[in-house]
Order: C-alpha cells, then sequence, then structure tokens
C-alpha cells in the first residue's frame, strides 16, 4: 500500500509530519519509533517507518522435527527464477536500489 506524500518546509526551512505520522500510527496500529530516510533517485526522499518491538510482545515459532524437515526441503526443493521474476527484479532495482 504505496502512497504518496508531498510535504513542503515552511519559511523557516521546517517540515512538520504530524498527520503523516498520526495516520502511520493508524496503519500501523502503533507510533513508529523512527524512520530510516532514502534518497531516491529522482531526489525524492522517502521515508519508511520503523517500529520497535518489545521483547515480551515479540513471538517465536517453534517446529517440530517434522515440520522443520518439511521447511527445509521446500527451501532446498526451490525452483529458479522464472523470466517474469527476473525482470520484476530488475525493475524493483531500478525503481528502489538494490536489496
Amino acid at each position: 500500500m504505496a502512497t504518496e506524500t508531498i510535504v513542503r518546509p515552511d519559511a523557516k526551512g521546517r517540515v512538520g509530519l504530524g498527520s503523516y505520522l498520526r495516520r502511520i500510527a493508524t496503519q500501523l496500529g502503533r507510533m513508529p519509533s523512527g524512520f530510516a530516510a532514502e534518497l531516491t533517485s529522482d531526489g525524492a526522499i522517502m521515508l519508511r517507518p520503523r517500529v520497535e518491538v518489545a521483547a515480551d510482545e515479540a513471538s517465536t515459532l517453534v517446529l517440530s522435527v517434522a515440520d522443520r524437515d518439511r521447511l527445509l526441503a521446500a527451501i532446498d526443493g526451490a525452483v529458479a527464477p522464472n523470466q517474469a521474476l527476473l525482470q520484476a527484479k530488475a525493475q524493483h532495482e531500478v525503481m528502489v536500489g538494490p536489496a
């Protein structure tokens, strides 16, 4: 769900993110703890919200031996990417940059 928000600096060169923060907090269910900023190829600044999760809120998935073996077999048996996926990856790297 990518949406674009244009912000403009005030007379002192400051940018307010109040309404943007409220919208992000609503979407994430909590207030972001920070942002990763990235300068795009067209000169825009992309902000990606970061949310810290408390250790007691984090969950751990414990797999049985059989489930672990199925997961590893699925990873080992993964098929090579097709042409459409490779093209999508190339387009993504042009837009966002390499991973």
